[in-house]
């Protein structure tokens, strides 16, 4: 039998997907061992876990027949007309394609799915954070000298000095524009 089901956060009782399974329950260890954490519904179920929670899973309707493409886009349809900020990225019926090239269609839908999308100010924070010490950020003397006795007595050939160079101005030339902005 297919299932038409929700992931629904059991913090705030909100329906956050909808999807179609054979086993809604089996379904969601799925979820959990999905390995494209860019997905948002990966993403979101990944914070519940930190904060020890899992989603609860609830069964909307028993599919008759082979038509679940139909109800999943309606149920789909449905909760988001009703305001639920649903973190499917499709309207449905399609599934994602496990890795496979998708559709210029598919990658359309979804851009647009993105678009306007803003990341709260602490998901920025992180990023930045995680960033630290990369190549065209402010690194740490100690950091600085390893990596200056990793580089010692190599001989660079002059295009590659020349693409370093390139690389250092830009750098100081966006910490500048970054500073200037700031004040």
């Amino acid at each position: 039998m297919t299932y038409i089901y929700a992931l629904v956060d059991p913090r705030d009782q909100r329906v956050r997907y909808v999807g179609k399974s054979n086993d809604p329950e089996r379904r969601l260890t799925r979820h959990y061992k999905v390995a494209t954490k860019h997905l948002p519904v990966a993403r979101w179920i990944a914070k519940l876990r930190r904060d020890g929670l899992r989603p609860i899973v609830r069964t909307i309707m028993q599919v008759p027949g082979a038509n679940w493409q139909t109800w999943e886009r309606h149920w789909i349809a449905a909760f988001r007309w009703a305001g639920e900020e649903l973190l499917n990225i499709t309207d449905g019926s399609d599934g994602w394609p496990s890795g496979k090239p998708q559709l210029p269609e598919t990658r359309r839908r979804i851009s647009q799915s993105l678009r306007g999308r803003r990341r709260p100010q602490e998901v920025c924070d992180k990023i930045s954070a995680t960033q630290k010490g990369r190549p065209g950020r402010p690194q740490s003397p100690e950091t600085r000298a390893k990596i200056g006795a990793a580089f010692r007595g190599r001989t660079l050939s002059p295009e590659h000095r020349a693409k370093i160079s390139i690389t250092e101005r830009a750098t100081r030339a966006r910490m500048k524009l970054t500073a200037e902005s700031a004040s």
